[in-house]
């Protein structure tokens, strides 16, 4: 939060206000690897990304043919790979970052068990 205040000759005082967000520059981290065998480590696959709060997130994860196999709208939701082969899968991450700057990110991960 920021916050000024300001004061004219005559005495009289204003103040302003303003939410500032400070983000790092844009970065998107996925793994190119994860393995849901009920182990505890590397259950789903998610990407991390720099917006800690996006005003719009999609993953979603596809097969060889386009189907598309899983979508997620929240950031913290990943794929689990549930009822899926062992295989490489195409994947696709749309957001809006905080100044409302479209970002897009693709890619391809390796489902193993």
């Amino acid at each position: 939060m920021w916050r000024e205040v300001v004061t004219n000759d005559p005495g009289c005082t204003d103040t302003a206000w303003a939410n500032v967000c400070v983000e790092d520059e844009f970065a998107l981290y996925a793994p190119d690897a994860f393995t849901p065998n009920g182990d505890g480590h590397n259950e789903t696959f998610a990407v991390v990304t720099s917006v800690r709060e996006p005003s719009f997130f999609r993953l979603r994860v596809f097969d060889r043919w386009g189907t598309a196999l899983f979508t997620s709208t929240d950031p913290f939701v990943g794929w689990s790979g549930d009822g899926t082969a062992i295989g490489i899968y195409a994947w696709a991450v749309e957001l809006l970052d905080s100044e409302g700057k479209p970002r897009k990110a693709t890619g391809h991960v390796t489902l193993l068990r």
